[in-house]
């Protein structure tokens, strides 16, 4: 008999899920569930939530086949960052999800350069102006699909999707917040005179709660199916830049590492944004 917490990436190639023992602060099992991207057209690149759903399910049944459910005390998230998923309020997604690698949204990094510089919108999101970011994606949705930018409820990350089907809820936490090129990382809130500016509606956005937050219990009927004869709790966790550090155990002020991966960077720990007026520095909060 054990204390685990299952815990899953929902990355870009796939939900990478380990079963970690609390006391032995050790990892017990591991497993990989692949989904693919596609690219429709050239600069594009989506996924399809049910996708991440089925491969949360897997992964989950995987895992609960080594340890005894029973003994899962609670599950959280790490996940791929920057992408653009409207849901409906049911937490239903309207499109497939605009992913990270995207690109597809030049026009509307040009557009909002006509009324912020580089660098006041840098110095604004501790983000620069790029395609890349939901700022930009979200607003080629409203030029592009209105219906669907309309009927939208919430824009979501990876890992929120997951959550709010488990919960019911709706949030995000501050790592994929600040990852948004929409956070005013002055204040730690929504950039409202931005996306005021930009046209872009702050009620479409989800609260932001910290990586700890306990967000709720799982929703009985999927615990069950999923082989739980309890409801575990369920907390936000962070955006996979984020929990990278926490891997790497840069936990300090000036730790520091080099992460590998679908993409590549090197972070740096501080107690406050870093910013450089070359903006080759970019920001995430915890």
């Amino acid at each position: 008999m054990g204390r685990y917490i299952l815990v899953h990436d929902i990355g870009t190639t796939g939900d990478k899920a380990v079963i970690f023992d609390v006391d032995r602060y050790d990892i017990v099992a591991s497993t990989l569930v692949e989904y693919p991207t596609y690219y429709p057209y050239p600069l594009w690149a989506e996924q399809k939530p049910d996708d991440w759903w089925s491969a949360f399910v897997e992964s989950t049944k995987r895992l609960l086949k080594i340890v005894d459910p029973r003994d899962v005390e609670a599950i959280s998230f790490s996940g791929q960052m920057m992408a653009c998923l409207p849901v409906d309020r049911k937490g239903n997604a309207l499109r497939n999800a605009i992913i990270w690698m995207d690109q597809r949204s030049v026009n509307e990094v040009e557009f909002i350069r006509t009324i912020f510089t580089d660098y006041e919108f840098y110095n604004a999101t501790g983000n620069r102006l790029s395609p890349t970011y939901p700022i930009a994606k979200i607003l080629w949705l409203k030029r592009n699909e209105p219906n669907i930018y309309n009927t939208t409820y919430l824009f979501l990350q990876p890992k929120d999707y997951i959550i709010a089907k488990l919960t019911e809820t709706f949030q995000t936490d501050f790592s994929d917040a600040s990852l948004t090129a929409m956070l005013n990382i002055s204040k730690r809130t929504w950039a409202l005179d931005i996306l005021s500016e930009v046209g872009i509606d702050t009620d479409k956005l989800p609260v932001i709660k910290p990586s700890t937050t306990v967000v709720g219990e799982m929703n009985s009927d999927i615990a069950h199916s999923l082989g739980f004869p309890h409801r575990p709790s369920i907390v936000i966790g962070c955006g996979d830049g984020v929990c990278t550090a926490v891997g790497a155990a840069a936990t300090d002020v000036y730790d520091s590492y080099i992460y590998l991966g679908a993409s590549a960077w090197l972070s740096i720990i501080s107690n406050n944004p870093l910013l450089d007026k070359s903006m080759r520095l970019l920001i995430w909060f915890t």
